[in-house]
């Protein structure tokens, strides 16, 4: 079996199912500065990206891992003053991400491979990576933060983010789409930070992101009928709710991350610089 054969059998989702998904769904906005209670997770991922990159000189080159049709990497580039690109080995994927730079006019490449084959001058070249919702759809965790890890050079950070779906946010993915659940593979942020440093990175920083979050939850369950589409959609739409409740009161008085509510858990590290 070749390197790429094993890839294949450590990616749960694969080429395929990434393609149907970004030819179907519809195209989100990241709004942190909208100052609405509902976008306040997007506010919580500004502060966390801040946080990661800010030590990264001006004008660093950062490139997210999973861009297929990212409103993060614009942002980035906007307000960090980065030179962006975006890797997906979907092509429907990148062909989205392409359309979505035009309309915004960012200046970002797009780069259409796997990342464990990302191809000539890719290697060692980054000063940060990004990915959300990547890592967690592999089996061995390790190697594909180990992909990540080699995109950057010496001294660069890594920011992974990925669903919690060791928490409730996990359970009811299950319970209202069981097929895209399959595709998870459940870990704490223990278990991210743990696969950071087995890779050989020096981890910075992780936790959990926010302390409730149940829109995060996708209700596409391809089996369901018409009318389980709608009662999933809106039961994760009333669950979604009580997460802003709980923003608003997070606004007053800090309620705590934990792995039973939380929607993200993240971990942020960096390559060693060579001694």
């Amino acid at each position: 079996m070749n390197e790429l054969e094993c890839v294949e059998t450590m990616d749960k989702a694969g080429q395929q199912y990434w393609d149907r998904h970004w030819e179907s769904i519809p195209q989100s906005e990241f709004k942190p500065d909208g100052g609405r209670l509902r976008d306040s997770g997007d506010a919580a991922l500004a502060g966390l990206i801040r946080r990661a990159f800010e030590p990264l000189p001006k004008g660093a080159e950062i490139v997210e891992a999973g861009a297929a049709d990212s409103t993060i990497l614009p942002w980035i580039v906007r307000t960090l003053g980065a030179s962006g690109t975006g890797l997906d080995y979907s092509e429907a994927g990148c062909e989205r991400f392409r359309r979505r730079l035009a309309a915004c006019s960012v200046p970002a490449e797009v780069v259409c491979c796997d990342v464990f084959a990302p191809g000539d001058g890719l290697r060692g070249r980054f000063d940060g990576a990004l990915s959300m919702g990547l890592v967690e759809h592999f089996t061995d965790t390790v190697a594909v933060v180990g992909a990540l890890g080699a995109l950057l050079r010496p001294g660069g950070r890594l920011l992974t983010l990925i669903p919690n779906m060791r928490g409730s946010v996990g359970a009811l993915q299950r319970a209202v789409a069981p097929s895209v659940y399959r595709v998870h593979v459940p870990l704490s942020a223990h278990d991210l930070a743990a696969a950071h440093a087995a890779a050989g990175l020096r981890v910075v920083d992780s936790g959990y992101l926010q302390p409730m979050g149940f829109s995060v939850v996708n209700f596409n369950e391809p089996s369901a009928s018409r009318v389980g589409y709608w009662m999933r959609r809106l039961a994760v739409a009333g669950l979604a709710r009580i997460s802003w409740a709980s923003w608003w009161i997070d606004r007053h008085a800090r309620l705590p991350r934990s792995v039973l509510f939380s929607p993200w858990a993240y971990c942020v590290a960096e390559r060693p610089v060579a001694k």
